[in-house]
Order: structure tokens, then C-alpha cells, then sequence
């Protein structure tokens, strides 16, 4: 089958040809690299790009909220524990504190959508209501009638990506209002193209921690990175660590890695578009 492809982050995604009404366009494709931009520039502040991404998936997609969650799977669960719940984006907020506090609590773990999202996941998964839950059994379902009606929701959207090998997951939860339509194969393939590429910076240009991208650098890291700031040499950085010239430079390379740069000019750039000046960020 032909492909179409498309150069995000300096790879490769690749889509089969699918029919009309389920491909992806290069319309749709324009913004998503918009988008993926405006979060790497809020990217070390979670709150902020976080509150971004979901803010853009209400208006393309027409929800009534799409939450941003970082939860834990145990091999023994059926659902995960939720960790973090970032800065909600609501159309309507007549239900959120009723909402919030659901998903914080014990709910979310007892709802049949999310234990069949999470059953048998690997890496990642992006999944509609339809692909949990057939019409019948959700025209009858607790979830439907009881907690979602609660919550002036109804058709749902979830997509979740593991963050670096760990239990831990990175989840987008996007839901319509009450009578809207389902969300369409397209729809769900736009939205496993976006966390597929957000998913690619977790950790390196999107912050997963309150306190910025670099308190997730080992304490070396951070103290060769605190000399290049000030502008020393790794000569000068090895003296002053009591390290060996290339251990040094073993530890710039990891920076350039980690961040997806080339050189020392690129690192301090980055670092001072994050805010982290000259011998400061060590704070």
C-alpha cells in the first residue's frame, strides 16, 4: 500500500492509505506542527503545555473537556492510580468540580472504559468509545447513564503513551457533550498522530515534573551544565568537578542527547529560552 509521509521532530511518521473519510490531510497535519511547537515552547512549565494541547483538542474536535493525566499502572490492576491531573480545559463548567473530584478520587479506576483501555497496553493505545464499549452495552452501561450523565458527558476519547519504561502513562481523555456524535476513525487516528509526537519530547523538551525540565537531569548533569552557562571550558568544568576532561565530555554529549541538540551553541540557547541563566539554574 502507498504511504504518506510526513517529517515531525526529526523522524518519520508514516500513515497507510486508508479511505477518504478516515485519512489524515495535510490540513489536518499543518496545525498538529503548529501545536507540537506552542507546547515545546511552554515545555518547561507541564502546567502550561498541557493546558495548551488540551485546549487546542476542544476547539479542533468540538469537546466539552479533555483532561491530561499522568497515572500508574500496577501488573496487578485492572486501571491505574492517577498521579497528576493537570490544568483542566472546559466548554462547559456547570459539572467540574463534580468531575475533578471523580477523577481524583477511586471513580475513575471502576469505570469499564478505562479498564479496557488498559487491559493488555504495552507502550501505547488511543481508543473511541466504540472500540471499548459497543453501542448496545453503552446505551445500558453505569458509566453512561450514571457517572458520565453527571458529568454532562458522553462519547469518549481516550489516548495513553508510557512514559520512559515505566508504569507511569501519559493520558489524554477527550469527551463530547450529551447527544454529540461518536468520535470518527479519523478522529482517533488525528489524535494517536499528536500524543505520538508529544510523547517523542516527554521528558526532554516537555517538562513532566512542577519544578521544569531540569530538576529530571542526574545532579552531574546539572553541574556540567551549570559550567557551560558560565562559560567555561570542559577543561575548566573538569577541574572544578574533579572529573576526567572526557567524563565531561561524556556528560555534555548526554545533555545534547536528552535534548535533542548538536552543540554547545544550541544547548544555551535552549537553556536560556527556558529561563535557566547563567549559573542560576542550579537554584
Amino acid at each position: 500500500m502507498p504511504t504518506v509521509t510526513i517529517p515531525l521532530n526529526g523522524g518519520v511518521s508514516e500513515f497507510a492509505a486508508m479511505s477518504k473519510s478516515s485519512a489524515l490531510r495535510i490540513s489536518d497535519v499543518r496545525p498538529i506542527i503548529r501545536l507540537i511547537g506552542d507546547c515545546r515552547e511552554r515545555g518547561s512549565d507541564p502546567a502550561e503545555w498541557n493546558e495548551r494541547l488540551a485546549k487546542c483538542m476542544n476547539e479542533k474536535l468540538g469537546c466539552v473537556l479533555t483532561t491530561r493525566v499522568t497515572a500508574d499502572l500496577a501488573a496487578t490492576e485492572k486501571a491505574p492510580t492517577v498521579r497528576e491531573l493537570f490544568a483542566d480545559c472546559w466548554v462547559e463548567k456547570s459539572r467540574r468540580d463534580y468531575w475533578l473530584k471523580f477523577v481524583t478520587e477511586t471513580g475513575v479506576r471502576e469505570l469499564l472504559s478505562v479498564q479496557r483501555m488498559f487491559q493488555g497496553i504495552r507502550d501505547r493505545r488511543t481508543a473511541t468509545r466504540q472500540d471499548l464499549i459497543a453501542g448496545r452495552e453503552w446505551k445500558t452501561c453505569t458509566e453512561r447513564n450514571e457517572d458520565r450523565r453527571a458529568g454532562e458527558q458522553d462519547e469518549l476519547l481516550i489516548s495513553a503513551c508510557r512514559i520512559e519504561n515505566s508504569p507511569r502513562f501519559h493520558i489524554l481523555s477527550l469527551n463530547r457533550a450529551i447527544g454529540e456524535r461518536p468520535f470518527s476513525e479519523r478522529e482517533r487516528r488525528l489524535v494517536e498522530f499528536i500524543h505520538r509526537e508529544i510523547h517523542d519530547l516527554l521528558g526532554t523538551h516537555l517538562s513532566l515534573q512542577k519544578d521544569g525540565l531540569l530538576a529530571q537531569l542526574a545532579p552531574r548533569q546539572r553541574d556540567v551544565l551549570d559550567g557551560l552557562m558560565m562559560g567555561d571550558s570542559e577543561k575548566q568544568i573538569a577541574a572544578r568537578l574533579g572529573l576526567s576532561k572526557h567524563t565531561v565530555h561524556d556528560y555534555i554529549s548526554s545533555l545534547y542527547e536528552r535534548f535533542d541538540l548538536h552543540s554547545r551553541a544550541e544547548l544555551i540557547v535552549f537553556c536560556m529560552q527556558k529561563g535557566w541563566s547563567r549559573g542560576e539554574q542550579m537554584g
